[in-house]
């Protein structure tokens, strides 16, 4: 569980959260960090929050935030909102490291979800792209699905697919999200 003050890092991704307020601190309303990551990192694949609203403002940087299917490029000053439910994914596009700060309201795990994707990072389990490994992201998925679901394969299949390899997962790895 992640704790205000604490920096949690990706390598692959050269990203760093420094959560200044978490669930823990708000009663479980919101939580905010300061995010730095490397050009042309970012969270590539669509998702959604379904119950959450996330913001974005930008400190230094170039950053492109997909929602729906409008883009806006947010520079040092801007911010935008992504409003519960919606399909979203962001990227840095500038040519330097992205700075920004990301509040969710209403998180639900959140920060406990940033904090297993970043321990399966390290572990090795997810490819230079951002990608987790198959098992690891059926335990991922199933694990956190009330804070962050992915667009794609659609929900019927996840629905279908998930939960058996993520029984595979715990089976052949255990439960904890470095071994996933």
């Amino acid at each position: 569980m992640a704790h205000a003050g604490q920096t949690t890092e990706n390598p692959l991704a050269g990203e760093r959260f420094h959560w200044l307020l978490t669930e823990a601190d708000t009663d479980g309303r919101l939580v905010r960090a300061e995010v730095a990551i490397r050009p042309r990192s970012g969270v590539l694949l669509r998702h959604i929050h379904p119950s959450s609203e996330e913001r974005f403002e930008v400190l230094a940087g170039r950053l492109l935030v997909e929602i729906d299917d409008e883009q806006t490029l947010l520079v040092a000053g801007e911010a935008a909102v992504v409003p519960a439910g919606a399909t979203h994914c962001w990227r840095n596009v500038g040519t330097d490291e992205l700075r920004f700060v990301v509040e969710v309201e209403n998180p639900l795990g959140f920060e406990d979800m940033i904090e297993d994707v970043f321990a399966a990072a390290r572990a090795g389990r997810m490819d230079a792209k951002g990608r987790l490994e198959l098992l690891t992201g059926a335990v991922l998925m199933r694990r956190h699905a009330a804070n962050t679901v992915a667009v794609s394969p659609p929900r019927g299949v996840q629905r279908v697919l998930i939960p058996p390899l993520a029984l595979l997962a715990r089976m052949l790895r255990g439960a904890e999200p470095a071994a996933a």
